[in-house]
């Protein structure tokens, strides 16, 4: 039989194994002459949360964390997708992750990476051990689906960005979102398609119309080597500072990568009664403080509650946090089936019909593009001229959200 009505992987085309932020190690080492990555040397003895990260790890101790990868790791993979992709040796790329994240990723990968070869997010919902395991024919699918050329124009680019296959169907990266743990878990945000083809027959049946890879405004090469930030003094004021984005060699720094929060802004059986203190206000104070301890470059993804309404403590709150210098964003709660309306003159974004998720992956794409604004001296108190310096700011912000 042939490749094609097989899961002959070598005889369908050449590959090369790369291992950018693995799910597993080696925890003992590894010879040179035992590798079968593509790399030169012995590979030193790993570690957990260090060198790998595995899918639900825990430590020994109850106080240890899952090993999810740190915020800064994401620098190092998109150097080092972006460098693999420009050398023009590869039609396409697999990116194996697991399900919990493997959205945000891709949906990165789309708007960061900058390149006409397709990127494909393959996931498993099953374990190879267990019976019926989905993981073979998946990579196989997405195997296919990249030989195919479906996804290229008229003139041989991508005309679909980044995708995710799974259960036989091809979803663009922006809308794929994870449902449920489950067979058949994976299903679309936003309410307006998704689902672009199917790996059955390797045809597409609807296109993407937003900015992706080459046409992205957030982009690798569009992203500055210094863009303005913020930080606290030791006096307690915020200040704007100089942020290196990117270091000589033009290459993402990890100390960089923005802290971007969710929120949410739902206060029925939260809020305490009127006159007393409330703790959104002390929970978004905390964040503030946190993020800047954390990052320069800093946002917050607001969640509205049904209807996309903040009410008025909410706007102070969320008006203090974008004049410190945090970029802010309204997004409706869950899974949005509708596009979040703006407040004429407001000081936030509206985040489409994205939900939080995919909201906190573009805003950290647009700040590391167009950086933090400026911080009123008081935020509590800000003049007619901060106020309108920051509306300023957040104007090329919106048009990324409205396209991409």
């Amino acid at each position: 039989m042939g490749a094609e009505s097989t899961g002959n992987l070598s005889g369908r085309a050449r590959f090369d194994f790369f291992r950018p932020a693995p799910s597993a190690g080696y925890v003992h080492g590894l010879p040179a002459a035992r590798r079968t990555d593509t790399g030169t040397g012995d590979i030193p003895p790993e570690k957990a949360g260090v060198d790998y990260f595995p899918y639900a790890y825990r430590g020994a101790s109850p106080t240890e964390n899952m090993y999810d990868p740190p915020r800064a790791m994401l620098a190092d993979i998109t150097n080092r997708v972006q460098h693999l992709v420009k050398t023009g040796r590869y039609r396409g790329a697999l990116w194996l992750e697991g399900s919990s994240r493997i959205e945000d990723t891709i949906y990165w990968f789309n708007l960061v990476i900058e390149t006409d070869a397709l990127l494909v997010g393959v996931i498993a919902n099953r374990p190879n051990r267990m019976l019926s395991s989905d993981a073979p024919l998946t990579i196989v699918d997405a195997v296919d689906l990249v030989l195919s050329d479906v996804w290229r124009d008229g003139q041989g680019r991508n005309r679909i960005g980044s995708v995710l296959v799974q259960d036989q169907r091809i979803t663009a990266a922006r809308e794929a979102v994870k449902e449920y743990a489950g067979p058949g878990g994976f299903g679309t945000l936003g309410g307006h398609g998704g689902v672009i083809g199917a790996t059955t027959n390797r045809k597409l049946t609807f296109l993407p119309t937003t900015h992706h890879g080459r046409t992205s405004e957030v982009r690798y090469s569009r992203i500055p080597a210094v863009v303005p930030g913020v930080r606290r003094t030791p006096g307690g004021a915020i200040r704007r500072v100089e942020v290196k984005v990117k270091d000589a060699a033009g290459r993402l720094r990890g100390s960089a990568i923005p802290a971007v929060e969710l929120a949410d802004f739902n206060a029925w059986m939260t809020a305490n009664p009127p006159g007393t203190h409330d703790p959104v206000v002390a929970r978004i104070e905390a964040v503030i403080d946190r993020c800047l301890g954390e990052s320069p470059l800093c946002g917050l993804i607001a969640e509205a509650p049904t209807g996309g309404h903040f009410d008025h403590l909410d706007e102070i709150v969320i008006n203090r946090a974008a004049l410190s210098g945090f970029v802010v964003v309204k997004v409706y709660r869950g899974t949005p089936r509708m596009f979040v309306g703006g407040s004429a003159g407001s000081l936030y974004l509206a985040g489409s019909n994205l939900n939080a998720n995919k909201a906190r992956v573009l805003l950290m794409a647009c700040l590391l593009r167009f950086g933090c604004p400026r911080p009123a001296a008081d935020p509590a108190h800000p003049t007619r001229a901060e106020l309108a310096a920051v509306r300023a700011h957040l104007v090329q912000f919106q048009k990324v959200f409205d396209t991409h």
